[in-house]
């Protein structure tokens, strides 16, 4: 069964039908559970390169529904959503996944925050402070 609604009792029945006619099973009854906002933690930032960031997503619990999205976004100022710089990961599972956010400025500072997307909608993880280091190119 599929597009069901929240929070909805349904009754259902099997049926068969043959040559005699329709037989029908025991009704039987359930109720779907209430979709809400996952829990999304925002893993700790470090240098990965000079010049992209390791960061990651880290979803706790689902909500009661399926992620439809998860990843990283970031900017230069504070909280940071999807509708700006991010990226998505390949992985609608909870657990840990690693990110990078690339081409990253020598001593720019940086806003980052996890985020994850259900039919509740989307939700962010705590937002992480990352100061770029100075970087020196040597010859």
């Amino acid at each position: 069964m599929t597009n069901l609604l929240e929070n909805t009792t349904y009754y259902v029945k099997a049926y068969a039908v043959n040559s005699v006619g329709i037989a029908y099973g025991s009704e039987k009854s359930f109720t779907t559970v209430d979709v809400v906002l996952p829990t999304v933690l925002t893993i700790t930032p470090s240098l990965n390169t000079t010049s992209s960031i390791e960061t990651g997503s880290n979803i706790t619990d689902d909500g009661n529904g399926t992620i439809l999205e998860r990843g990283i976004c970031w900017g230069v100022s504070p909280n940071p959503t999807i509708s700006g710089s991010h990226t998505a990961d390949n992985s609608t599972d909870i657990g840990s996944i690693t990110s990078w956010i690339s081409n990253t400025q020598s001593e720019e500072t940086y806003y980052i925050r996890a985020y994850a997307i259900n039919s509740a909608g989307p939700v962010y993880g705590q937002e992480e402070i990352y100061i770029n280091p100075h970087i020196s190119y040597l010859g």
